[in-house]
């Protein structure tokens, strides 16, 4: 299992000091890949655990490929260049949707159906929750993301 905490940031704009309260932690869980068995593609489930004001909330995602996994890093990687809103809805039942919201940061909402994630037992997992990102984090996510490719427990 691997994980990733990215603790509150300041961080400066030509007006002010914006100051990010949440604490965002991304957690793995490796399931095979191709060193497990050389006929499997890489296959591990995510798991956000986002700490703020309104509490501590996780939302995982079901056991995903190296290929869209590999979509999602690129999308906390890139998102920032956008002006309008991007959304990654590769897993049925399953958004994550990114609007830079100001220079400095991006919006992101993770949302899944709440009748999927019963029948996924994943009881723990929130439907739905929003946190703001700093750019300047966006990268360090984005490689923790690719870096869970990586984990054979082999």
């Amino acid at each position: 299992m691997s994980n990733t905490v990215l603790a509150p940031f300041d961080f400066q704009t030509p007006s002010a000091t914006i100051q990010n309260d949440s604490f965002i932690s991304i957690s793995s869980q490796h399931l095979f890949c191709n060193n497990c068995d050389n006929d499997v593609e890489t296959v591990s489930s995510l798991t956000f655990k986002i700490s703020n004001v309104d509490g501590v909330k996780e939302f995982t995602l079901p056991p995903a490929s190296s290929i869209e996994l590999t979509q999602l890093a690129m999308l906390f990687g890139v998102c920032h260049a956008f002006s309008s809103k991007v959304v990654f809805s590769t897993l049925p039942g399953f958004e994550i949707s990114f609007l830079r919201d100001c220079e400095d940061s991006v919006q992101v909402t993770f949302s899944a159906d709440k009748e999927i994630l019963t029948f996924m037992g994943l009881s723990t997992s929130c439907s739905s929750v929003m946190t703001t990102i700093a750019i300047a984090d966006l990268e360090t996510i984005e490689t923790s993301i690719r870096n869970t490719l990586f984990l054979c427990q082999k």
